[in-house]
């Protein structure tokens, strides 16, 4: 069945379009891969959506195929947009039973996404955080996720701000570990979420130093940051 498209927003390969009629709601990710090396991120990002089935991830319903190199993901749409979006509405209160609420539901999916599935997602920031109807809250974009019991690369995946400080700082030896394996542990995750939960408490950006590279972590700012 043919479903009109409205046209919702962009990423780096992709266009999301909101399947209007579709029940339950639903938006399709249309990529457009140029290479094989893209073509095999978002077949990843397909395998484990397919898998991963939890109240706080957006649900995987369907794919489609276009040709080799375009396909679509069709999956749940969270019609309140992304948790940067009601973060900075000012219309939008909220109280710290929400925050407790929110937080409680975002670790709950994270703790599923690493015990069952041995799964990080490795950028986890508000824009890849989304709101259902109800205002429950659903982890998505799994672009950049990493099975864990893969063999680490050392690579650098996420957005710069929500890294962690192990992530971050090139002297690796400062933090009781040696191996690049602090790169991709599931413990920068956690750390992100934290990060966001303070954004949610106190409705700003927080870390805004970090959102330009400038060599690296500097511990001296992150503490001045925090206190």
């Amino acid at each position: 069945m043919e479903f009109e498209k409205h046209w919702i927003g962009r990423g780096t390969f992709s266009d999301v379009f909101e399947l209007v009629g579709h029940h339950p709601p639903a938006v399709l990710k249309l990529i457009h891969c140029a290479t094989d090396a893209q073509r095999n991120v978002y077949e990843k990002e397909y395998e484990t959506l397919k898998e991963l089935e939890h109240p706080n991830i957006v649900g995987y319903i369907r794919r489609e195929q276009i040709d080799e190199y375009r396909f679509g993901i069709i999956m749940e749409y969270c019609q309140l947009g992304n948790l940067k979006k009601l973060v900075f509405d000012p219309t939008l209160i909220y109280t710290m039973h929400t925050v407790a609420f929110w937080g409680e539901q975002l670790f709950g999916a994270l703790d599923y996404m690493y015990r069952k599935h041995k799964v990080i997602h490795r950028d986890i920031k508000p824009e890849n955080i989304f709101a259902a109807e109800d205002w429950t809250l659903k982890i998505g974009d799994f672009g950049s996720i990493k099975m864990i019991e893969q063999t680490c690369t050392g690579t650098f995946a996420g957005t710069q701000r929500y890294r962690s400080p192990p992530q971050l700082d090139e002297n690796r030896e400062s933090w009781g570990q040696m191996d690049t394996s602090l790169q991709d542990s599931h413990r920068n995750d956690v750390y992100s979420l934290g990060l966001i939960l303070w954004e949610i408490i106190q409705r700003r950006t927080v870390f805004t130093e970090y959102d330009v590279k400038s060599g690296g972590f500097n511990r001296e700012l992150f503490w001045s940051t925090l206190f």
